[in-house]
């Protein structure tokens, strides 16, 4: 498919500085405790305090799959170690996450800047986009042998190989881009794009429109005017 490669630099954030927690309230957005909330006692604590803790709990997995169960405020939470980085990788996770960013921007376009429940944007701290060619396979038909992929008519071939590269360059792609410019990832610091593809105007304007305080882009083509 053009424009993917399946080779990979490995980039794991190894040169940006530790992630801070983020408190609380910011989690939350200073939203309103809701009613079940309320009758937690972890969050009758002071802010400062309840933020020591979390980082206790969030050493322990199942700990913090424990703590979401609670209430949708806990959920909140947890989620916010949970989801503080997260790789957008083209499976079948990436998508359902993409997608539920992409409902939650037009939330806040909608909602002057405000999403109707907790949302998961306010929890991504770190994104990197290093899709996995064998996904983009799996996804668009064309997990199949290389010699079997030759054996099908020419026809097939190319319409699958069309398919694939819409449902990444024209849905996959402008969708990430829209998530970093309509305020879905409002804590968003770090991006590393991975994937040697061509990026547009457009996507470097969602970059100037976002939280971003780091970017790292490896093998990108940018277009020029």
């Amino acid at each position: 498919m053009p424009g993917l490669a399946e080779a990979r630099d490995e980039y794991h954030f190894n040169n940006t500085p530790s992630l801070q927690p983020l408190s609380p309230d910011r989690v939350l957005e200073d939203r309103h405790i809701t009613s079940s909330g309320a009758r937690s006692r972890l969050l009758t604590i002071p802010v400062e305090i309840l933020a020591n803790i979390l980082k206790y709990i969030a050493e322990d997995k199942k700990a913090l799959a424990s703590l979401a169960l609670v209430n949708s405020d806990c959920r909140q939470l947890a989620r916010s170690y949970q989801f503080s980085t997260v790789c957008f990788d083209y499976g079948p996770n990436t998508l359902d996450l993409l997608a539920r960013l992409v409902e939650e921007g037009r939330e806040r376009d909608s909602n002057h800047g405000a999403t109707l429940t907790p949302s998961i944007g306010a929890c991504i701290r770190r994104i990197q986009v290093k899709t996995d060619t064998y996904g983009v396979q799996k996804l668009s038909d064309l997990w199949v042998s290389r010699q079997d992929f030759k054996a099908l008519p020419d026809e097939e071939k190319d319409e699958r190989l069309e398919d694939a590269h819409q449902a990444y360059f024209d849905t996959y792609i402008p969708h990430i881009g829209l998530v970093l410019r309509n305020k879905s990832l409002p804590h968003l610091e770090y991006l590393a794009w991975e994937d040697p593809v061509l990026l547009e105007r457009p996507f470097f304007n969602s970059l100037v429109r976002s939280s971003i305080t780091q970017l790292k882009l490896s093998k990108v083509r940018v277009m020029e005017n």
